[in-house]
């Protein structure tokens, strides 16, 4: 089994994701932006395990994002990753409304910010009943950087194939990508 060449499958898969998730939060489309952004990260964390993790295994793992950091942060030595525990444990629960019977059983109550900073926070349902759900991308951004660099895959290798549609995704306000060689 060739590690790498699945290893840089799921990073391709996780970039396709992560840029059809930057174009529905734009676009204002709640859940489903998070549920790409969910399963973005998913791709990329299971293509830095799957170097040393067994098909059986990243498939007993599942789409649970916090057992996918936790298993990933174990296995990837001398880095503290501990900045982006918070940033996981609120993109999980994306799953979970994947599907519509959720949403119309639990209710939802969706936001986006673009960027943080001190005075961001996540704006609130005044009812404590409906589940909260919020990203902020410029976050997954930084994380899905740190995840290229950690897992050492080089962005423009990945870049270089986008058209100029899904260019345009990535670097809308993002400074976390390079710009690629035809963009320049």
């Amino acid at each position: 089994m060739n590690t790498e060449r699945i290893a840089e499958a799921f990073f391709w898969n996780g970039l396709q994701y992560y840029i059809s998730a930057w174009f529905a939060a734009q676009s204002g489309l709640m859940p489903v932006a998070g549920n790409l952004f969910h399963h973005a990260i998913e791709q990329f964390l299971k293509g830095g395990l799957s170097t040393s993790h067994s098909e059986p295994k990243l498939k007993k793992l599942g789409h649970d994002l916090n057992r996918l950091w936790a298993s990933f942060k174990t296995s990837i030595l001398g880095r503290d990753l501990t900045e982006f525990d918070d940033l996981i444990t609120h993109l999980d629960p994306f799953e979970h409304i994947r599907y519509p019977q959720n949403l119309v059983n639990e209710g939802m109550f969706a936001t986006v910010a673009w960027e943080a900073s001190p005075s961001t926070e996540m704006v609130k349902s005044n009812s404590p009943d409906i589940p909260q759900y919020g990203v902020i991308v410029q976050e997954i951004d930084r994380l899905v950087r740190t995840l290229f660099d950690t897992c050492a895959k080089n962005p423009l290798h990945f870049i270089g194939g986008l058209n100029e549609h899904a260019l345009e995704q990535l670097h809308f306000h993002n400074p976390s990508f390079p710009k690629s060689v035809k963009n320049k």
